[in-house]
């Protein structure tokens, strides 16, 4: 893998895919609720949620697979503070690791 500066990066690529919205296409799906404390961090600990989460990180990879583009994608631990963990009732911080 090259490593570049995202500087360069931008520069290098006449587009970049973002991903939009994802906590809102979350927040629609009435199957799943958004912690007040963590909104989708909280997804990491529930399997069904993290299913949903990686289904939409999912579909901005395989859109930038087939139109060859890279694709800017955000975590969704934004919220995720020791503070909000813990407000959450969650426990100590873990760390995730993605494969």
């Amino acid at each position: 893998m090259n490593h570049i500066s995202f500087a360069e990066f931008l520069e290098s690529a006449p587009c970049i895919l973002g991903e939009g919205a994802v906590i809102e296409r979350l927040r629609r799906n009435n199957d799943l609720k958004l912690d007040p404390y963590l909104v989708n961090s909280a997804f990491i600990y529930e399997d069904a949620k993290r299913a949903a989460l990686e289904t939409i990180c999912r579909q901005y990879l395989d859109i930038g697979r087939e139109y060859g583009l890279p694709l800017l994608l955000s975590t969704p631990t934004w919220r995720a503070s020791r503070e909000r963990i813990a407000a959450a009732g969650y426990g100590a911080p873990r760390e995730v690791w993605a494969v």
